[in-house]
């Protein structure tokens, strides 16, 4: 029996039924079932969702004969699209992430929203609509797939490095595993390896080393999951032309979004190995201008206090240091009367603050999410740590190459300047503004896939608040 043509459908009958029109399918149903077979597209797995028995509902329902598999198909077409909408709107890992704001923690929309006016695939097409961080992924993920992906998946054998004028079984293989026939030159040969050294985060070069070797040996497979686990890391972010402010740690990098599209780019500072910053979403809700640096308790015992013991208390002035008897009390600690010994061996403690200005640590501005662990972002007086290509050297918060331009991009005009003489003084935003903390073991920059070397390192789990608020670095 030849299927009907379908009639218009209006929001109330699309609220009843999304998928059906009287005994037939409306084109909505078709339109989501080839959705979830594009599911790859977005990371996600096609054998995820029962495709199969929802085209063999919908065979039966058109026939016309049989008012079960209708309610079947319906059944399936609704449990899917109540999956595949948590799956693409809901990071798989969202445990991973502290959400100082509950707000923040994403959800899918409810069923209702996506069935309303008869188009559910038109619907979740607009989930990720201005989310710059995923749309540049999933297209990173379709040209990693087209240029890197059908070539030959096959094994080279360790050994010494293979350049131009390398000969042998080795050499054979590669150009095979670069998708070359046997009669290619070297130089068509080194140029492809220069190629896959640049796409997989290797220094550019022509030669295959032993970190080419074990990059063409992990597989198409392997960048394509480091791909999809970053699209999965950013499927939470805000759509829809949101503002907010996203920290990739992997890469040292701050993005401003704003209106779906990226407002300017910033190189930071992050944590370093065993400190790192933690994936983390929260709100910005004031600067701190002039600000005091609170030393973190543990560098007070391994820096402060030995310098006390070598070079006398002196060193504390000389280095704009005061102290307090915790991070509560504003009332001084005489130096004096300090155990400095049992600070430096632990058995003891004094609350350290350098004040603002000078060489302060915090630099001229702190931009303050309050949360348990200490974590936020602020200026630094060392410039010089933004030409490094490492930049995981903070105690876990995020050095910002310039604070002036995010203060300038966040509040709308200038916050620093004007007051030097006020410490810590307080800026309200006007609307608070969320800021994103995350790890992306694969990200895009100019356009290209970059993948991180360590891509499976760099996370860090909140295990427990700080021992005072603000006290990172």
């Amino acid at each position: 029996m030849a299927a009907q043509a379908a009639a218009p459908v209006s929001p109330a009958e699309a609220r009843q039924d999304p998928w059906f029109a009287g005994t037939q399918p409306r084109p909505a149903a078709r339109a989501f079932v080839a959705m979830l077979r594009r599911a790859g597209d977005e990371g996600l797995d096609p054998a995820a969702y029962p495709i199969a028995a929802i085209e063999a509902a919908l065979a039966e329902a058109e026939s016309g004969t049989d008012d079960e598999a209708r309610t079947r198909a319906s059944a399936l077409l609704t449990e899917a699209l109540t999956a595949y909408a948590r799956d693409l709107r809901v990071p798989r890992r969202i445990a991973d992430v502290t959400y100082i704001d509950p707000e923040l923690i994403p959800a899918a929309p409810a069923i209702e929203e996506l069935a309303a006016g008869g188009s559910p695939a038109e619907r979740l097409a607009e989930l990720q609509a201005g989310n710059p961080a995923y749309q540049d992924l999933r297209a990173g993920l379709a040209r990693y797939r087209a240029k890197w992906a059908g070539l030959p998946q096959i094994r080279i054998p360790e050994g010494p490095p293979l350049a131009p004028g390398s000969r042998g079984e080795r050499a054979a293989l590669l150009r095979q595993r670069l998708g070359l026939p046997a009669s290619a030159t070297d130089k068509a040969l080194y140029d492809a390896v220069l190629a896959f050294r640049t796409a997989h985060g290797l220094a550019p070069a022509r030669t295959a080393d032993r970190d080419t070797i074990a990059a063409l040996n992990r597989g198409a497979a392997h960048y394509e999951g480091l791909i999809i686990a970053s699209m999965d890391r950013v499927r939470g972010l805000p759509a829809g032309g949101a503002r907010y402010v996203l920290v990739d740690t992997a890469a040292a990098r701050l993005r401003m979004i704003e209106g779906g599209k990226e407002a300017g780019s910033m190189k930071v500072v992050v944590g370093k190995p065993g400190m790192e910053t933690p994936q983390l979403a929260g709100f910005i809700r004031y600067a701190l201008v002039n600000p005091y640096w609170n030393v973190p308790p543990d560098l007070v015992q391994r820096t402060i206090a030995p310098a006390v013991l070598r070079e006398g208390t002196g060193v504390l002035a000389q280095r704009r240091y005061v102290l307090s008897a915790d991070w509560r009390s504003t009332d001084p600690v005489d130096p004096g009367a300090v155990d400095w010994p049992a600070v430096s061996a632990g058995r003891a403690s004094v609350w350290v603050r350098q004040l603002p200005g000078g060489r302060n640590m915090m630099g001229a501005v702190k931009f303050m999410l309050p949360n348990d662990m200490g974590i936020y972002l602020h200026d630094t007086p060392d410039k010089s740590l933004f030409q490094r290509a490492d930049r995981r050297l903070s105690s876990g918060c995020v050095r910002l190459e310039d604070a002036a331009r995010l203060g300038q991009w966040l509040f709308g005009q200038p916050i620093l300047g004007g007051d030097t003489a006020t410490p810590d003084r307080r800026v309200d935003l006007p609307a608070p503004v969320p800021v994103f903390t995350t790890w992306l073991p694969a990200s895009v920059e100019d356009g290209r896939i970059r993948f991180r070397r360590d891509a499976g390192k760099g996370l860090r789990s909140a295990a427990g608040p700080a021992t005072a608020a603000g006290a990172g670095a």
